[in-house]
């Protein structure tokens, strides 16, 4: 290698490692990737050559030449690197949501929460653990899986705490426990399930089904009303004027898809 040659690799090298350490090469088809392992890899392939002019004897100028392929520098500094701005660096726990952010449930309802951990892009993220717990334990408990149970009229706040390594972030739930209704509506939803799961209804009161896709809604318990027979769109609903639990299934997709009414 010549020395002019030498000289301008190693001139090329200290800009890209002082200058360019959080930059990225895009290239036409839009792909990213770090600049500084790449320079070697792409001097390697000879899709980078440089061109030395000299003016006697000295080295004047050098030029990058980029062969086979559109390189361009992507925007360095703002959102680049790990510093939490959306660009390269790696995701970080920024919040949480929870779902629903408030329930209503009957004494002895329940009504199970779902945490979700969101990065600094607005992506979601993996490796969440969370905790609950109750403010009011006499009205609403909450088990270690997020499941909330009504215990008297009233209300509580469930706090959720969602860790990921060393980050925590808590979100509140308010929990409202009120009787029962004369009224429910359940959605046999386009994902093989009943939402809600559990319902529960004053005595002679009724529950209206929803449906999204091909599904039916077979009892499983004696003294029940009559079965929904297979049918993808529209709503269809039962009354109940005895109390009891009244357990169900979709025979079309077994006892996965289940449900059930408790009538007080």
């Amino acid at each position: 290698m010549s020395n002019h040659l030498r000289l301008v690799l190693e001139a090329v090298h200290r800009v890209v490692v002082s200058y360019h350490r959080d930059c990225v090469v895009r290239d036409a088809h839009g792909g990213q990737r770090s600049l500084v392992p790449r320079v070697a890899e792409y001097m390697r392939r000879g899709h980078i050559s440089f061109r030395v002019f000299s003016d006697g004897g000295r080295m004047r100028t050098a030029r990058l030449l980029v062969v086979g392929a559109v390189v361009t520098l992507a925007a360095c500094g703002g959102g680049g690197g790990d510093d939490g701005g959306g660009g390269t660096g790696p995701a970080v726990f920024t919040s949480m949501t929870v779902t629903p952010a408030s329930v209503t449930v009957p004494p002895q309802g329940t009504q199970a929460l779902s945490a979700s951990a969101i990065d600094q892009r607005g992506q979601s993220m993996t490796g969440l653990t969370t905790a609950f717990t109750s403010s009011d334990n006499s009205k609403a408990t909450v088990s270690a899986a997020g499941v909330v149970t009504g215990v008297a009229v009233g209300t509580a706040t469930i706090t959720v705490t969602g860790t990921i390594g060393t980050v925590s972030k808590t979100k509140d739930v308010v929990v409202t426990v009120a009787n029962p209704g004369q009224s429910a509506t359940v959605s046999a939803t386009g994902s093989n399930t009943f939402d809600p799961k559990d319902v529960v209804i004053a005595t002679g009161g009724t529950v209206s089904w929803n449906f999204a896709a091909l599904h039916n809604v077979t009892f499983q318990t004696a003294g029940s009303p009559t079965n929904i027979t297979d049918r993808s769109t529209g709503s269809d609903s039962r009354t109940f004027p005895v109390a009891g639990t009244y357990n169900y299934i979709c025979t079309i997709h077994g006892g996965s898809m289940s449900g059930s009414v408790r009538v007080q």
